[in-house]
Parts: C-alpha cells; sequence; structure tokens
C-alpha cells in the first residue's frame, strides 16, 4: 500500500533511517525495528503504528485514540458485512444445508457399538451398480472474489448444524488442483489430516494399533483416493463428504472429469456430496463436463443473493445509517460526493463484486484515520466523550477546524448580523471549542433526518410501485450527496406521480412515513413538528378517503348496462372533450380550497419541503470535513492503477525509482541520455525520438554511440577490451533491452519490413 500523507505533505508511513523497515506495523504484531536495528521488547504502541501527525506535535493520547478507533471500526466493518451477507444469503444456505442433510438419507445405517464391525451400507436395489452423485449448483455471482465468502458461510453452518454433524467438508479451489494427483492429496489432506500422506518408506517406524487410521492406507501412494474409503469404513461409515468446488469454471476440464469419474466409482462405498459455485450459468457444466460425467451427476440449483442486492444493503445499513457512531459503538461511515461515486462506478462498471466493495471502505478508513487528525472527533467512546475530546483538542487541530471551508462559510453567514460572534470563533479558543460541540450534535441530528427521510422517498417509490422509476438506495444516496435532491428530475416526477394517486394510497404513504419518523426515541426527538404535521394532513384527508370508498363500491354495485352506457357516451363525445381540456389546463393554475385538489396539493407540497430540508446536501452542514471521507484521488490511486504511466515514468525519470548517484535528481526527458542509465531506458529515450516505424540498425547505432560516452568515461581500466568483444556486448544489450520494451508492449516485429518495428504508444510521462 503506498504510504497516506497528511495535509502538511509529511508521510505517514516511514522507514528507519537506518535499517529501512517500514514504521507502520500491523496491531498484534512485534513492534518495529529501532533506530540500531534490534526489535522492541513487547507489542507495539499505537503511536508506533500512527505517527503523530503536524511534524510529530499532536498529543500522544490522540495518536492513541486515532489508533483505536481505527481497530475498533474495522471490527465493525468485518462484522458488519457478515451479517449483512449472511442475512441476505440466509435462505440459500438453508436450502443447501438442508439439501445436504437428504442428499444420503438411505446412506446412513444404524448405531452400531463395535467400531471395528460397521454395519453394511444399504443401497436403494433400484439403483443397481450406478447411483448418481448429488450435486449442488450454486450460482454466486458473477464474480467468483464473492464465492470464498458464501461457501465460507455454508461451510460453516453445515460443521455447526447438529443436522449435518456427520459431515465432513472439503474445498478444492482451481489454484490448488493443477492436476489429478494434487487435486486427490488435496481431498485426501483435508479428510484425514496431513499425518496420513506420510512417504511409503517411513510406514514401517508408524506404530500400529486400534487408533491408527494408517494401518490399511499404508501401501497406497498419498494421492490415491482409495484412502478415504478404508477410512470411511474405520469410522463407522456414516459421514458424508461433501466437496466444494469455489470457481467451477477455472478448473481444467480434463482435471474436473478425471475427478468426478473417479469420485462416482468411490460413490458406491463413500457418500459424497458436489457442491459447485458457478458464476455465468449452467451451461458451462454441459460444455464443461463429458456426457458420462453429466449422467453420473443428480444436479439441483441455488441461487444466491446478487451482487447489487448486497451493495445496495452495504450502503444502507453502513453508510446511510444514522448516526456515525451510537452509545459508543461504529454505526455508519460517511463517504463524500466524488469517493462515493467512484465507489459504486468502481464496482457498477468494473468489479461487480462485494468484495471490492469492502477493500475499498477498509482502505478509505485506513486513509482517514491516518491522514486526518480531526478524525478523533469521528466516534464517541464510554471512555472518553465528545466533550473531553474536543477539551483536549490543541491548537493546530483549533486551526485545522479554521481551516475547513464550512467554517468559513459560516463566518461568512454569521458575519453580517452578529459581527462579535464570528470574531469570537476566530480568535477564542474556547468560543471554538463550544462550537464544535454544538456542529458534532447538529451533524448526528443532520445523519438522522436524512436517513429517515431517505426511507420515506424508498416508500413514496413502493406507493408509486413501477419498476421503470424505481431506484436502488445507493443511487438514491448518490442523488442526495449531489445536492438539491428535491428539484432533480426524479423527485419532480415522483411528487407529480402522487398527485394522481387516491386518497387511501396517499394515506398509506403518510402513515408509513410516520411509522419512520417515530421508530424510536432519536427519530421522534428529531421530527417533531413534521410528525404533528402528518397527523393533522392525515385527518383531513380521511374525510376524502372515506367519500372516495363510498364513490368506488357504488361504481361497483352498478350493473353492467349503466357501465356500457356510460362507455357508448365517452365514445360518443370523442376525442374533442380531451383535447380543450388539455388546453385550457394550463390556464387553471389554483385549486378550491376544502376540495381534495386542496388537499392533497397540500400533502405534495409538505413533502416536498419536508424532503429539502432533510436531504440538503453534506457540504451546507458545518464541520462535516472531520465526518466524511472525501480524498477520490487516493481511493483511484489505489483501486484504479495505470501500469502504463507507471512504466513510462520508470524508464523516462528513472531517479523516481533508482535513487542512485547514476540518475540525478533534476534529469529531465529533454536532457542528453546519460550512458549510466538503464539499457531499457536508454533504449526508451531514443524509442520517443522515433516515428511510427523504426529501423533498427538506426536504433542500434544510436545505441551505441551512447554507451560509447560509457566506455570514455572508464579509461581507468586496466584491461583493454578487444574491438569485437565490446561490438558484441553492445549488441547484447541492445537486444536485451528491446526484448524487454517489446515485452512492455511498446513495439512489436512487423512483416512489412524485417529490419523494422512498430512503435506502439505515442507520449510520455
Amino acid at each position: 500500500m503506498a504510504p497516506l500523507a497528511s495535509d502538511s505533505s509529511e508521510p505517514l508511513v516511514h522507514d528507519d533511517d537506518d535499517t529501512g523497515v517500514c514504521l507502520l506495523s500491523a496491531p498484534g504484531t512485534a513492534g518495529p525495528k529501532s533506530s540500531k536495528g534490534r526489535l522492541k521488547s513487547g507489542p507495539a504502541g499505537p503511536e508506533e503504528e500512527f505517527q503523530r501527525l503536524y511534524l510529530g506535535r499532536e498529543p500522544t493520547h490522540l495518536c492513541t485514540r486515532r489508533a483505536q478507533l481505527l481497530r475498533r471500526r474495522l471490527a465493525w466493518m468485518e462484522k458488519k458485512v457478515e451479517n449483512i451477507l449472511g442475512t441476505l444469503n440466509g435462505e440459500a444456505i438453508d436450502q443447501i444445508v438442508a439439501f445436504v442433510t437428504s442428499a444420503h438419507t438411505e446412506f446412513r445405517p444404524k448405531e452400531s457399538s463395535d467400531r471395528h464391525n460397521p454395519p453394511s451400507i444399504s443401497i436403494d436395489p433400484l439403483d443397481g451398480d450406478h447411483r448418481e452423485l448429488p450435486t449442488g449448483l450454486v450460482f454466486a455471482g458473477i464474480n467468483p472474489q464473492d464465492h470464498d465468502r458464501l461457501f465460507a458461510q455454508v461451510r460453516s453452518r453445515l460443521e455447526a448444524s447438529a443436522d449435518t454433524a456427520d459431515c465432513l467438508v472439503a474445498t478444492l479451489p482451481a489454484a490448488r488442483c493443477a492436476n489429478i494427483k494434487s487435486a486427490s492429496r488435496y481431498l485426501i489432506e483435508q479428510c484425514l489430516g496431513t499425518h496420513s500422506l506420510l512417504d511409503d518408506e517411513s510406514v514401517e517406524e508408524i506404530p500400529t494399533g486400534t487408533d491408527s487410521t494408517l494401518e490399511c492406507n499404508a501401501k497406497l501412494p498419498n494421492y490415491d483416493l482409495q484412502r478415504l474409503t478404508g477410512w470411511h469404513q474405520r469410522i463407522g461409515g456414516q459421514k458424508t463428504l461433501v466437496v466444494i468446488l469455489p470457481d467451477f469454471e477455472s478448473f481444467d476440464s480434463s482435471v474436473l472429469e478425471t475427478l468426478l469419474s473417479i469420485l462416482s466409482i468411490l460413490h458406491r462405498k463413500v457418500p459424497f456430496v458436489l457442491l459447485f459455485g458457478v458464476a455465468t450459468s449452467i451451461d458451462v457444466v454441459y460444455q464443461s463436463l463429458s456426457r458420462e460425467n453429466l449422467n453420473s451427476l443428480r444436479i439441483e440449483k441455488f441461487k444466491s443473493q446478487q451482487s447489487q442486492e448486497c451493495v445496495n444493503a452495504i450502503v444502507e445499513e453502513m453508510i446511510m445509517r444514522h448516526p456515525l457512531c451510537v452509545d459508543g459503538q461504529p454505526a455508519s461511515f460517511k463517504f463524500g460526493l466524488d469517493s462515493f461515486r467512484f465507489l459504486m462506478d468502481n464496482f457498477q462498471l468494473h468489479t461487480l463484486s462485494v468484495l471490492s466493495v469492502q477493500h475499498a471502505l477498509k482502505y478509505a478508513m485506513m486513509d482517514m484515520y491516518y491522514s486526518n487528525p480531526l478524525s478523533v472527533l469521528m466516534d464517541a467512546t464510554p471512555e472518553q466523550t465528545k466533550d473531553d475530546v474536543v477539551a483536549s483538542l490543541t491548537a493546530d487541530h483549533l486551526l485545522d477546524v479554521r481551516m475547513t471551508r464550512s467554517f468559513r462559510n459560516h463566518i461568512n453567514f454569521v458575519l453580517e448580523d452578529h459581527p462579535e460572534a464570528a470574531a469570537a470563533l476566530l480568535l477564542d479558543d474556547d468560543a471554538l471549542r463550544l462550537w464544535i460541540r454544538d456542529a458534532l450534535a447538529y451533524l448526528d441530528r443532520y445523519h438522522v433526518r436524512y436517513h429517515v427521510a431517505m426511507q420515506c422517498v424508498v416508500e413514496l417509490q413502493n406507493l408509486i410501485n413501477s419498476p421503470t422509476i424505481r431506484r436502488a438506495a445507493r443511487n438514491l444516496h448518490l442523488l442526495g450527496l449531489q445536492g438539491e435532491m428535491v428539484e432533480s428530475e426524479y423527485m419532480k416526477m415522483l411528487f407529480e406521480l402522487l398527485r394522481k394517486r387516491k386518497p387511501a394510497s396517499i394515506n398509506d404513504f403518510l402513515t408509513a412515513c410516520a411509522k419512520s419518523l417515530t421508530a424510536d426515541a432519536t427519530t421522534s426527538a428529531a421530527f417533531t413538528s413534521e410528525a404533528a404535521t402528518i397527523a393533522a394532513l392525515q385527518t383531513e384527508l380521511a374525510a376524502f378517503a372515506s367519500s372516495d370508498s363510498e364513490s368506488s363500491s357504488e361504481d361497483s354495485g352498478d350493473d353492467g348496462g349503466l357501465r356500457e352506457i356510460r362507455e357508448s357516451r365517452k365514445r360518443a363525445r370523442g376525442g374533442r372533450t380531451t383535447n380543450v381540456s388539455k388546453r385550457l389546463k394550463p390556464i387553471v393554475e389554483h385549486v378550491k380550497a376544502g376540495t381534495l385538489e386542496a388537499c392533497v396539493k397540500k400533502i405534495v407540497d409538505f413533502v416536498r419541503e419536508f424532503f429539502a430540508d432533510a436531504l440538503k446536501s453534506y457540504t451546507e452542514v458545518p464541520l462535516h470535513e472531520a465526518m466524511y471521507y472525501s480524498n477520490e484521488g487516493r481511493l483511484k490511486k489505489a483501486f484504479h492503477p495505470q501500469p502504463r504511466a507507471a512504466i513510462q515514468t520508470a524508464l523516462g525519470q528513472t531517479q523516481h525509482y533508482l535513487p542512485c548517484t547514476c540518475c540525478p535528481p533534476g534529469i529531465s526527458l529533454d536532457d542528453t541520455i546519460s550512458p549510466h542509465l538503464n539499457d531499457a531506458s536508454v533504449a526508451y529515450r531514443l524509442y520517443l525520438e522515433c516515428g511510427r516505424l523504426i529501423n533498427l540498425y538506426d536504433w542500434f547505432v544510436a545505441f551505441g554511440a551512447i554507451l560509447e560516452k560509457e566506455r570514455d568515461d572508464k579509461l581507468e581500466i586496466a584491461v583493454a577490451e578487444s574491438e569485437e568483444d565490446r561490438r558484441l556486448g553492445i549488441q547484447a544489450r541492445f537486444v536485451n533491452a528491446i526484448a524487454e520494451l517489446q515485452y512492455l508492449g511498446f513495439v512489436k516485429h512487423t512483416a512489412r519490413k524485417t529490419d523494422h518495428v512498430v512503435r506502439l504508444t505515442w507520449g510520455n510521462v
């Protein structure tokens, strides 16, 4: 990971002057080396893991607090993501567990007290010698990176469930199964343990006895799956072996076919259950396996929750949730507009992986606590409240607060009406600390109102109940971060559709909003006036809702003849009346008071004003810089690397990568090419001066002319080189440099001119 730098351009992660050991160590590990190269005794302290900011002037207890808050928030994030995914995939996991439980009911014999004489296994006579392998196809998402997490949850459920106590789970990733021997060995290792894979030469030293599981397997190779049959019979023949292939598409087809053929043969004695992690569709199974393998499988399909739904839940529970900290425990982590947009674009356009979102969350948290000294204000702990933290802020922290954009906007807002208050905030530290406490309390209230208002927007979408206009939680949050959400075309469309709903439907929407506004004591305190207004609007709407239901019942009581007459009259009037109404509609700009239209208009106006206040942009809230992570550039650098730019910089400006005396710090691409540069760098600098087709001989001559300068600088060499040896040496170095450039994708050979190469890149860094 790249070093994280603070706003004062000082590195947060640096190397020891003598040893070059990075002073950033993982929590719980041994401390870094001291300046004398010796390991410090005892665990590393937070002041060693976190560099003290403000050029070392940050108090130690605040540096320690940042380290503790980061550990706590990372642990919260890991646990929260696991709980969210476990809840969303709970139904699919239950189905998989039930499938494994019922796959081999006929394979479980009655209990026997004699361990060495297990009862015989009864096989369904209808199957004969052919028994199909129970196989579950688990569609675990389009990105294989997310499969491991799902199958880890499945494995933990199988191992913890009382119904599956007789199951033994083995996972075979494609990376560990390059051939059938390694796949078999890894399967045996997970079932029998590593002690069963001893070589045959050491078998004589193994004591034999009733508890030895190696007695019947001693003469078999350590990759022979027949070891499983003897071991299975010795333990009673009751265990079901669940074999998980989390990345089915990544397996070599020949290895997979051979493995399934062996398991289908052993299945007559050992009950197997297969679970395949599939990212695409069931067609890949038919394309990867032969007809004989397919005939030996009894396939059932299971589908986990899509990654989009998982990310929506993560955004709603971990980013939109109010506030940042509740009862001393982390509750959310806030992103600014640009960083959140990058997070969602990276997921939607590149990875479609929940794991990538989790990694970005972790990186953002680390960057926030490492580089932002005001991050000590984010969380309140039972040991240290926000008032205590605010009281311990130093002059450097207060200066940072005064330099934030939101503070300057607040000063400009109060300057005209209350100039003395503005002067106190600028000059008096105690007054600023009081303002910080009020700003933090207002931030918590803003987060509560924002989250509840977003829930009301979701209820409005449910009222409209149209899949064409429904937006996911992550898209709604992105719209809210942009500011002026009420003025967006999307919200205007929702308000217009709300105006056309029936009174009963509007009343249901108001009831759902009131339930969200009074969900707990915190929300009730933040929405006192809004809850009273909703109750008054519902009372006013109740009369129209009852009259609407009576009219609808009267319409339903008419016979078919009357309805037919009304329809015929409407058709007789034709489209002339409709056209007249469309022309007159813009002229009518008011509605009569006391009518249903007036009541609905009042409700829509209230909802609009409520959303405009609760969903205002976070940039309008004072001191939001201490709570919102907005370093989009660092996220891009970490999760959207640019290898071409890095390679071109390394070749063109080697002083950034090779801190040696041969590469002076002031060198640039416009300077004379130094003969002391790396050969590939010399060839690249000449490459920048060429056109589309590069003559290899001319390139070689220019390359040799530069190396001649290096030879002239080494006149003190005692043993003189012969002309032939020197020429061959330059030629070998040139060929090696061109091969490196070709490997990096800068040139390629062409059939048009065999003594030329084609230039593939343009521009330089």
